[in-house]
């Protein structure tokens, strides 16, 4: 449940981010819809289930969430960026992921979602940008048997 409230609040905060960055131009845009492009196809029954009627029924802006099969998100994100309705938020796999798309990102230094993160180390920027906030970090390591090495 708290992972659910946490993935909520982070598409609730870049949403309304999306929205108050178009709201400093000419005319104020009103989103009717948000579009997040989902990197983990384990995931999606989530978002689709909870995740987006959460959403919608917290901000009465519908989510549609498209999940990229398995190992296909970086080609997938490129093709759906290039797109003249790109995904409002969208996942990376890190700096390389970043380096790809960072001229499609907003600076998320203002944000409730970056307030609360509790090491701001973690988020990834350009210069004195936040570019990317993680939600969930993943770690790999080696084990090995000492008892035969």
């Amino acid at each position: 449940m708290k992972k659910t409230l946490l993935i909520t609040l982070l598409i609730v905060s870049l949403a309304m981010s999306s929205v108050l960055f178009a709201a400093g131009t000419k005319e104020a845009a009103v989103a009717k819809e948000v579009y997040f492009l989902n990197f983990k196809p384990e995931i999606a029954d989530v978002y689709e289930t909870k995740i987006a009627p959460a959403f919608e029924k917290e901000t009465g802006i519908k989510l549609k969430v498209v999940t990229a099969a398995s190992g296909t998100y970086a080609q997938t994100l490129k093709s759906e960026i290039a797109k003249s309705n790109p995904p409002v938020i969208f996942q990376t796999n890190g700096p390389i992921g970043l380096a790809d798309s960072k001229n499609y990102t907003a600076d998320l230094k203002n944000t409730e979602f970056y307030k609360i993160l509790s090491d701001k180390s973690m988020a990834l920027g350009d210069g004195d940008k936040v570019l990317a906030i993680p939600y969930a970090v993943e770690g790999y390591g080696i084990i090995y048997n000492d008892a035969i090495m």
